[in-house]
């Protein structure tokens, strides 16, 4: 009779043992994200300024290209979307704003 008790008690010990321990794994988990929930969030938001793509620059020199082409980049690195080599001078492919050209080039 002792014997079965034993492989009883072996048999059942390891689930006991498991349970008891998944239950305070749980309870620590849980306090840990009770206390992060109810703790004042502490950064400071870092300061970036954004260039705005409306953004124009103050001199026309600035870009490269003709600046009346539909296809200018209006960049200080490429030309045009259809000819970034370049000349503007007598490209074929030179279409006119639709819209009127900004005061910085009158």
């Amino acid at each position: 009779m002792l014997e079965l008790v034993f492989i009883f008690s072996l048999a059942v010990f390891p689930a006991l043992f498991s349970r008891l321990f998944w239950r305070k794994l749980t309870q620590r988990w849980q306090d840990r994200l009770t206390r992060a929930c109810e703790s004042p969030i502490q950064y400071q938001p870092i300061p970036v300024r954004i260039n705005s793509p409306c953004e124009t620059p103050s001199t026309p020199q600035a870009w490269l290209g003709d600046p009346r082409c539909r296809f200018s980049a209006r960049s200080p690195y490429l030309r045009c979307a259809v000819n970034p080599q370049g000349p503007c001078q007598g490209c074929s492919q030179f279409q006119p704003l639709p819209y009127p050209l900004p005061k910085i080039y009158n």
